[in-house]
């Protein structure tokens, strides 16, 4: 079972027929004020100026990207076939009007089937092991969250913290159990998972300057 399995998991019920996984895009939705600086914070994005974090995609978004862009010189007809890895970007400016921007791959859950949500867009983490490495920004994440007070183990998602920006962009960074059975061995650990719906249900093009 391959991780972008245990995703398509989180985004589908099980039980569904015609199940379709979400579509790969490009954009960048953006934060200010209050929901910004709170929202970076949980992302380890502190302190006076400027900061910034590149994220690397989980496996089913990494392939969901590489059908997008197809930019191998060799034809992958897999994700096993080495699908390269994939980045986003979460830069935080703090200054009297706190910027957040995350970017620029996203899966488009208005193409999922049949759980369609039109204008919400989510990129997770790769699988995080139960002893997960201390310098991999995404355990940072991951090891916030578990920290806070209404963690419960024994809900889906385990908790879930979202962040309403003054013209109405909402961005929620969720902390999901799952399994992995990579090589045919069990590993119980977790994914890290970002949602957004931006303002209007359309991403920001990700060159646009976030001034």
């Amino acid at each position: 079972m391959r991780m972008g399995v245990l995703l398509f998991a989180l985004l589908i019920p099980v039980s569904a027929q015609g199940a379709r996984f979400p579509d790969a895009t490009e954009g960048q939705i953006v934060l200010v004020e209050e929901a910004a600086a709170s929202a970076a914070a949980l992302l380890g994005l502190t302190g006076p100026g400027s900061a910034q974090v590149f994220l690397r995609v989980g496996p089913g978004e990494a392939w969901a990207v590489h059908l997008l862009k197809k930019e191998t010189k060799e034809p992958l007809y897999n994700d096993n076939d080495g699908t390269p890895a994939r980045y986003n970007r979460a830069a935080f400016t703090a200054s009297s009007s706190p910027t957040l921007s995350l970017s620029s791959f996203w899966l488009d859950l208005g193409t999922a089937l049949p759980a369609t949500r039109s204008g919400y867009f989510s990129f997770g983490s790769p699988f995080i092991s139960e002893s997960p490495d201390p310098n991999d920004p995404w355990t940072r994440i991951f090891q916030r969250l578990r920290s806070e007070p209404q963690w419960n183990r024994g809900a889906v998602p385990q908790l879930r913290n979202c962040f309403t920006s003054a013209e109405e962009a909402e961005l929620c960074v969720e902390l999901y159990a799952v399994s992995d059975y990579t090589h045919n061995v069990e590993r119980h650990g977790y994914i890290v998972r970002i949602l957004a719906h931006p303002k209007n249900g359309r991403l920001v093009p990700a060159s646009r300057s976030l001034q």
